[in-house]
C-alpha cells in the first residue's frame, strides 16, 4: 500500500514539473517595443555659445589730469562723438593765453623794427651833419687861432659824450646781432663787422679820454697840434656814423622774430590738441561696458578711461574639428537661451567659420582642437535682448533628411554580414532582415525590410529572444 502511494506521488510531481516547464517557456517576454515610423533623420550636436561684441574699444586719455565730469554710467547707450568724461584743462588754457600774449609782444617788436631803425638813423644823420659843421668851425678857429683852453676842454667833453652815445647804440646793435648769429640767422662776417664797429667805438672813446687829459695838463691855448687832434677825432666819429648808417639788420631780426612766433604757434597747436583731448569722446556707437575712471578722480595716459562695445554683436562658439567639415557659412542653427522660468529658442545663421583650430580645454580637463564659429540672429527680433557675455546653447545640425523610416539604433544587430531586427507580429517575435541607411546619434534609417507602423524590439540584448517567442510591451 505504501509502495503504491509513493508511485502515485512521483507521477504527480513529474506531471507538475512538466506542466510548469511548458508553462514558463511559453510565457511572453516583457520588453520595450519601438514603433517603426516616418520622420526626419537628422544629426545634431550642441555646443556652448557666448554673445560677443563685434567691436570692443578701450578708450584712453592722451593727457593726464584731474577728472571733473563723468557723463555716462555703465550700460548706457552712446553715439560716436558723445562726451564720456572731462579732464580739468584750466592750466592748459592759462599756458595758451600766456603764449598768445608773448606772440603779441613779439609781433609788436617785429612791426617796430623799421620804425626804430629809422629813428636811430635819423638821429645819426643829424649827428653827422652837426659833426661836419663842427669840423668847419674848428677849421675856422684854427685859421684865427682864437680858441681858449677852456673852450677846448668843453669841446672835448662834448666829443666824449657823443662817443658814449655811439657806443650805447652799437652795443644794442651788437646784442641783437649776437642773438641772430647764435640762432644761425646771420653770417659770421656780419657778426664780426658789428663786433669790430663796437671795438672801434670803444677805442675811440679811450683815445678821446686821453686827449682830454692831455688837453687839461699839456696843450697850451691855440696849439696847432690840438686843432689837428680834434678834427681827426670828429672825423673818426663821422666815419663811424657812416658805417652805422650803412648797416641794417632789419631782415635778419624780422626772420628771428618770425621764427620765435612760429615756435610759439606750434606750442599753441600742441596745447590746443591737449585741450581738445581733455574732452574724452566715444569713438563708436555702442554701449558703455566699463567706466574705469569712476574708480579714481585722476587719470593717466596708461589708464583705460572707458570701454565701449558696439551694438552689433554675434554669438561665438567652438566646435570639434571632426564636426567642422559638415558645416559652412549660411547654415542655420538653433539657439537656446535658458532663462529662470523657461527656455527660449530662436534661429541663427553661421556667418564665419575659422580656418584654423584652437586648443581648448573641455569640462573634464581634456585638451581638444576646436574651430571658432560666428553666428548671428536670423531675424532681428527686438523682443530678444542679448547682452555681451551672455551664454546660450547652440544646436548644430550636420544633416537633415525628411520622411525617412526610422527605428532606434539599438533595435538592429548584425549576423553573418547581414543586418536583422526582431519584428513583433501577432505578439510573437519574427527575425527580419533589413537594409540600413544613414545613422544619427539615436536612430537608423531602414531602407527595406520594414513598413511604417510595424513594431520591433528596442533592445536586442534581452535574454530569451528567439523566433516565435511571445512578447508583451512594457
Amino acid at each position: 500500500m505504501k509502495k503504491t502511494g509513493k508511485i502515485i506521488m512521483g507521477i504527480l510531481f513529474a506531471a507538475i514539473s512538466i506542466f510548469s516547464f511548458f508553462y514558463y517557456i511559453n510565457l511572453p517576454i516583457a520588453c520595450e517595443i519601438a514603433l517603426v515610423k516616418r520622420d526626419a533623420a537628422h544629426m545634431f550636436f550642441i555646443e556652448d555659445g557666448v554673445v560677443t561684441s563685434e567691436n570692443e574699444v578701450n578708450v584712453f586719455s592722451t593727457i593726464p589730469g584731474k577728472i571733473i565730469n563723468i557723463y555716462f554710467d555703465e550700460g548706457d547707450a552712446v553715439k560716436k562723438g558723445d562726451v564720456l568724461l572731462e579732464i580739468d584743462s584750466e592750466n592748459i588754457q592759462n599756458e595758451i593765453d600766456g603764449i598768445k600774449n608773448n606772440i603779441k609782444a613779439l609781433l609788436y617788436q617785429k612791426d617796430n623794427l623799421k620804425l626804430e631803425e629809422k629813428k636811430s638813423k635819423d638821429s645819426l644823420k643829424i649827428d653827422r651833419d652837426n659833426l661836419l659843421e663842427e669840423i668847419h668851425v674848428w677849421e675856422t678857429k684854427e685859421s684865427l687861432s682864437n680858441i681858449t683852453k677852456y673852450e677846448q676842454i668843453k669841446v672835448q667833453e662834448t666829443v666824449i659824450a657823443q662817443n658814449k652815445k655811439d657806443i650805447d647804440y652799437l652795443q644794442d646793435q651788437y646784442d641783437k646781432v649776437l642773438i641772430l648769429y647764435i640762432q644761425g640767422a646771420l653770417s659770421k662776417d656780419e657778426f664780426e663787422k658789428a663786433e669790430h664797429q663796437l671795438t672801434l667805438a670803444k677805442s675811440g672813446l679811450a683815445t678821446n679820454s686821453q686827449q682830454l687829459d692831455l688837453l687839461k695838463n699839456t696843450y697850451p691855448e691855440g696849439d696847432p697840434e690840438y686843432f689837428t687832434s680834434v678834427k681827426d677825432s670828429v672825423q673818426a666819429r663821422i666815419d663811424a656814423i657812416d658805417n652805422m648808417l650803412e648797416s641794417s639788420y632789419i631782415s635778419a631780426m624780422e626772420n628771428y622774430f618770425s621764427q620765435l612766433i612760429a615756435i610759439d604757434d606750434l606750442k599753441i597747436k600742441s596745447l590746443e590738441k591737449s585741450l581738445d583731448d581733455s574732452i574724452i569722446k566715444s569713438p563708436i556707437d555702442g554701449t558703455v561696458k566699463n567706466i574705469d575712471a569712476q574708480k579714481t578722480n585722476v587719470i593717466s595716459t596708461e589708464t583705460c578711461a572707458a570701454t565701449i562695445i558696439s551694438d552689433n554683436s554675434y554669438i561665438e562658439s567652438f566646435i570639434l574639428t571632426k564636426d567642422a567639415p559638415y558645416l559652412k557659412t549660411g547654415h542655420e542653427v538653433e539657439l537656446i537661451l535658458k532663462l529662470r522660468s523657461e527656455d527660449i529658442t530662436f534661429d541663427g545663421v553661421i556667418i564665419d567659420i575659422s580656418s584654423y583650430a584652437y586648443q581648448k580645454q573641455s569640462a573634464l580637463g581634456v585638451e581638444e582642437s576646436k574651430v571658432k564659429v560666428k553666428i548671428t540672429l536670423k531675424n532681428n527680433d527686438e523682443n530678444i535682448r542679448l547682452f555681451d557675455g551672455m551664454k546660450l546653447d547652440v544646436k548644430y545640425t550636420e544633416f537633415k533628411i525628411d520622411n525617412q523610416l526610422l527605428i532606434p539604433k539599438t533595435a538592429v544587430f548584425s549576423y553573418d554580414n547581414k543586418d536583422f531586427v526582431w519584428a513583433v507580429r501577432d505578439k510573437k517575435l519574427q527575425l527580419q532582415e533589413v537594409k540600413k541607411g544613414i545613422s544619427t546619434r539615436t536612430d537608423v534609417v531602414i531602407e527595406s525590410g520594414l513598413e511604417t507602423g510595424e513594431s520591433v524590439i528596442k533592445d536586442v540584448n534581452i535574454k530569451g529572444l528567439k523566433q516565435g517567442k511571445s512578447v508583451k510591451g512594457v
